[in-house]
């Protein structure tokens, strides 16, 4: 992550407010020369090494641009993104479900898409999981390696959420939260002034897995589509999405109800209904996830694609892999493959012959050595 704060006046109290001692201790740890034009993020921000910094930049560009289509702004910049603005005009008024499909989001339909070509794999996994041992290019010790392009929703997430303040009324500010990565997971919504939140998102541990908490389900079904992402995600955004509306459908009554019950008991009976709605919603979204990973084994397993469950005999489809797979780990054993190997075949065979030359030559010389000749100039 990365600070997006560039140009600061501190003399200019109605846009920005920082310590007085800013520029002083930037200079005193020579973040700064003093001289130079102030760069907040240039100044106190982790240059990553490399062209690693995408990591950060990238992001911010695709949420620029899914905020507004239209806008003409380059995905490559310098480390700090310093010709990149602070905010754009979106193009209409964003939604809360808006900014969930911003959280989900693996660049698709940019040349960045990390559902296309080989690191996705056959079917299409968004996913780039940690090289472990092998951060470093091979005989070297750097780390200054393109690396994959980082998703803005990324499988390690332990949860994101959207905070919606209430323009009209202070007890219904609430976010939607979702456990797990994004694309895993279902928003529900949790109001500000419910005495607890929902039983399934309380409580779990990474020692232990447990169907009954929202992370553990939501890694599940997150794990499993992603094998076969581009088959099962459909099925699991269809489920997202009807979950979202049924909750969201539903914030007008609740509201209107507890504005009834304040008016009629009070604040804490007001509290206690909006716990029990958003313990009633989040249940609702855990059984339907429960639901979807069933349906998903069910549909998508062991290479097939299974369905018409309902008739006499069911339809079984083979999910195939994509021809420019197949030919990259030749499948067809394709001549490009088979050059490759007698090219490494007369390769090492030359190797072979060098290496024999050449210790030939040393023993030659050895011997020549042990027995006194001297050569002749």
């Amino acid at each position: 992550n990365q600070f997006i704060i560039h140009a600061v006046n501190l003399t200019d109290s109605a846009n920005f407010l920082g310590s007085s001692n800013l520029y002083d201790v930037a200079k005193r740890n020579n973040f700064w020369d003093g001289k130079s034009q102030f760069d907040f993020t240039a100044t106190y921000a982790n240059r990553r090494q490399g062209n690693s910094y995408v990591y950060s930049t990238r992001r911010q560009w695709r949420v620029f641009t899914l905020a507004n289509p239209s806008l003409t702004l380059s995905p490559y910049t310098d480390p700090f993104g310093t010709d990149y603005p602070f905010s754009v005009e979106t193009a209409s008024v964003l939604t809360a479900a808006d900014i969930m499909r911003f959280q989900r989001d693996h660049y698709e339909g940019t040349p960045f898409d990390l559902t296309q070509g080989p690191q996705s794999g056959p079917y299409g996994n968004p996913d780039r999981y940690s090289v472990g041992e092998n951060a470093f290019a091979p005989g070297t010790k750097s780390k200054d390696v393109k690396g994959f392009e980082r998703a803005i929703s990324l499988y390690r997430t332990s949860y994101s959420y959207v905070t919606v303040p209430s323009t009209t009324d202070a007890n219904f500010g609430h976010i939607w939260f979702g456990p797990y990565a994004p694309h895993a997971t279902s928003y529900m919504p949790l109001y500000a002034k419910a005495n607890a939140v929902p039983a399934i998102t309380n409580h779990g541990t990474l020692r232990r897995f447990d169907v009954n908490t929202s992370f553990w389900l939501n890694a599940l079904i997150g794990n499993y589509a992603g094998h076969y992402y581009k088959h099962a995600m459909p099925a699991v955004s269809a489920v997202q999405l009807d979950v979202e509306r049924h909750a969201a459908d539903a914030q007008a009554a609740i509201q209107a109800k507890a504005t009834s019950i304040l008016a009629a008991q009070g604040e804490a009976a007001m509290a206690a209904f909006l716990t029990s709605s958003s313990e009633a919603l989040a249940t609702t979204a855990h059984d339907a996830f429960y639901t979807l990973f069933q349906d998903l084994v069910t549909r998508f397993h062991d290479g097939s694609i299974f369905g018409n469950f309902t008739n006499d005999e069911m339809s079984v489809q083979a999910m195939g892999y994509p021809i420019w797979w197949l030919e990259q780990v030749g499948y067809f054993g394709s001549p490009s493959h088979e050059g490759d190997f007698m090219g490494a075949i007369v390769a090492g065979a030359v190797l072979v012959v060098t290496l024999g030359v050449a210790l030939g030559y040393l023993l030659g010389q050895r011997s020549i050595k042990a027995k006194g000749y001297a050569f002749i100039k």
